[in-house]
């Protein structure tokens, strides 16, 4: 073979073999992504709870007052998303007994004090503010830190997440630890109390994915048909080093 014929072998094995990288990275993107949509349910234990009758105060504005409710240890909080509107989520809650309808995040996160005011984190926080949401909480006593390995049992799974954790040691009398999907803002574990209030909760099962799939990868078909490709022209290669 000769020099010009090598070169053109040479440039399309590089070739092929960057667009093979290129379509393993795309895939790699495609699977960690999620996205959370309307129907989408988050089911938690109450770990432990202050025997208290609480107003269920919605966030201002409005801040409408939407009754009482209480829970006990071994009760379950359910929450599920009804609709989703720009920069707000829509959805009923089922505390223990008591159910509420046409609330949003922020009214949850307002009555069950799974907020660090003027932030409302709810059981989903924004994600995709993680700065902004800092900037909101300099002043109230809160450290923001970040755990890569963080294990949590769900759906009779033990997983493994990346976690944004918020610890508010003393806001006006507020004491908050709250672990978030780093990812998604899916409310983990919350621990959370205010003068005689107190709620310990822990995310036990979804209908949504959670799973952090960076890393894995899939064998589509455009992945294959690059390989296959590569092969020959990787033998035809190391035929004319031969030859030469």
């Amino acid at each position: 073979m000769n020099n010009r014929n090598l070169h053109r072998v040479l440039v399309t094995f590089l070739f092929l073999s960057f667009l093979l990288v290129s379509s393993i990275n795309i895939s790699a993107i495609d699977e960690s992504s999620k996205i959370i949509s309307e129907g989408d349910w988050f089911e938690y234990v109450v770990l432990d709870a202050s025997i208290t009758t609480n107003a269920f105060f919605g966030a201002w504005p409005p801040g409408i007052n939407y009754g009482n409710w209480s829970v006990q240890e071994g009760d379950q909080i359910k929450f599920q998303i009804t609709s989703i509107e720009e920069e707000r989520i829509n959805c009923s809650l089922s505390l223990g007994n008591y159910s509420f309808v046409n609330i949003r995040d922020i009214d949850a996160a307002a009555a069950l004090t799974l907020s660090i005011y003027p932030w409302n984190g709810g059981f989903i926080a924004n994600a995709s503010e993680w700065d902004q949401i800092e900037l909101q909480i300099k002043n109230t006593n809160t450290t923001q830190t970040i755990l890569d390995q963080y294990q949590h049992t769900i759906n009779n799974t033990l997983e493994q997440f990346k976690a944004r954790i918020f610890n508010t040691t003393d806001y006006n009398g507020q004491k908050s630890l709250f672990h978030y999907h780093d990812e998604t803002g899916v409310l983990l574990e919350a621990s959370t109390s205010f003068g005689n209030y107190s709620l310990n909760i822990s995310l036990i099962s979804t209908s949504f994915e959670l799973e952090d799939k960076q890393g894995t990868f899939s064998l589509n078909f455009p992945m294959f048909l690059l390989i296959v490709s590569v092969i020959p022209i990787t033998l035809i290669f190391k035929r004319a080093f031969r030859l030469k």
